[in-house]
């Protein structure tokens, strides 16, 4: 019929299962590491991948979690430390993700970014998991003339929301 499907071939339960993926970033003034939520981070945000891996086998496995940016088509530095599970063990496992120009694609607004994460030993990929990260730009923080007020800059935030739907704009003096 013309029609193209997508089928998942399921081969059992998974052996070894990454059963869970947070994305968080620092709270600021604080320091600590909060969940990022569904607004996002800004650009040049560190994010740290948290991930659960659980070996549910009656076997010790040794595996590497490997993280890809699915957006960009970039692997994620950092990941592939060799991490070994006996069985029923659960790991936490965090990588750290810098977001620098994330929000921007060749001079245009940037998507969500798709992270996917696998568990894999060689060419084995035990599991996988997603989550999806929106990166907001920078905001623009507008500063006015000795002479003039906020008033100045009261047109530029909807400019700049028609260059890119999530970026802010803070005009000095503006309540």
């Amino acid at each position: 019929d013309g029609v193209r499907r997508a089928y998942q071939l399921n081969l059992g339960p998974c052996r070894v299962c990454v059963t869970d993926v947070r994305l968080e970033e620092r709270d600021h003034p604080t320091g600590e590491w909060r969940d990022v939520g569904t607004d996002g981070t800004v650009d040049g945000n560190l994010v740290r991948v948290v991930a659960d891996v659980r070996n549910d086998d009656d076997q010790p496995h040794v595996l590497q979690l490997k993280a890809r940016d699915e957006t960009r088509g970039e692997n994620l530095p950092g990941g592939g430390e060799p991490v070994a599970l006996d069985p029923g063990e659960t790991e936490t496992v965090s990588l750290e993700w810098d977001t620098n120009g994330l929000a921007w694609d060749d001079g245009k607004p940037e998507g969500d970014h798709v992270l996917r994460l696998r568990a894999t030993l060689g060419h084995t990929i035990y599991s996988s998991r997603s989550a999806v990260l929106k990166v907001r730009p920078r905001p623009a923080v507008l500063v006015h003339g000795m002479l003039a007020d906020a008033a100045t800059w009261h047109g530029y935030p909807e400019f700049l929301r028609r260059t890119h739907p999530d970026w802010e704009a803070y005009a000095v003096g503006d309540g």
